[in-house]
């Protein structure tokens, strides 16, 4: 998943010269912009498993007497067991948790179980891990090892694009325009998400705060790029005091 944007794209009036005609088709185009349920996150973002060993390179051929240095062989990294992973997520590792319930989520080398799935999951997100908080907003959406519930659905689609989860930000800008899962409609805001998910790397997301930036009077631009930038510095902010 893109990682948290470090900077907002601001988008002048000049480069909104459109005719009417496109326009109009803009708005179609926003108004019918169908919600599709996004798919599970497969790499956590904020608490990655420990990088496997590189191994030291090899040393460099050398002349001694006439005599060339025979290169040792390189260490083959070590492989990640199952009980390895295991052991870590019961320490508490919230990457190891999230690479876990993946595999009780795709039946990789356990038994397929959705419900440990998404316990181990849980485990990640109470730790601010934002791919689990998405994964369980998705989990939640479609009843995939829990009573399906759209309330809690976009409440963890909220906690991940408030943790930097781009695909988040924009799934949760999706249903802040169309209004869906009794949430109300909020163009504004669905501006703001659009915009932030747009800076992160989602160009469907850019695209969308463009067409949107239309509808919206000056001021209120200028208003939802402020919260914006002050959802930056306070994102910037918790990762600093994380680390």
């Amino acid at each position: 998943m893109p990682c948290c944007p470090t900077s907002v794209v601001m988008m002048s009036a000049s480069c909104m010269s459109h005719s009417k005609v496109w326009l109009g088709l803009a708005f179609l185009m926003l108004e019918a912009m169908a919600f599709s349920v996004p798919a599970l996150a497969q790499q956590p973002v904020e608490t990655p498993p420990p990088a496997q060993k590189v191994p030291e390179p090899a040393p460099a051929a050398t002349v001694d007497n006439q005599t060339e240095q025979i290169p040792s062989a390189p260490v083959a990294p070590k492989r990640i067991t199952l009980e390895n992973l295991r052991q870590r997520a019961e320490n508490g590792e919230a990457g190891a948790q999230f690479q876990l319930a993946h595999r009780y989520l795709n039946g990789e080398g356990v038994t397929a179980d959705n419900f440990i799935a998404l316990q181990w999951f849980a485990r990640a997100a109470e730790q601010g891990n934002p791919n689990a908080q998405y994964n369980i907003a998705v989990m939640y959406l479609n009843g995939i090892g829990v009573i399906q519930d759209n309330a809690a659905a976009v409440d963890w689609f909220r906690q991940a694009a408030d943790n930097g989860d781009a695909q988040a930000q924009f799934t949760l800008a999706i249903i802040l325009f169309n209004g869906q899962y009794d949430v109300p409609q909020n163009v504004p805001q669905a501006y703001k998400w659009f915009t932030l998910a747009g800076s992160a790397g989602i160009r469907e997301a850019a695209a969308n705060a463009v067409l949107i930036q239309e509808m919206m009077p000056p001021e209120q631009v200028e208003m939802m790029q402020q919260e914006a930038l002050k959802w930056i510095e306070s994102y910037e902010s918790r990762q600093t005091h994380s680390n």
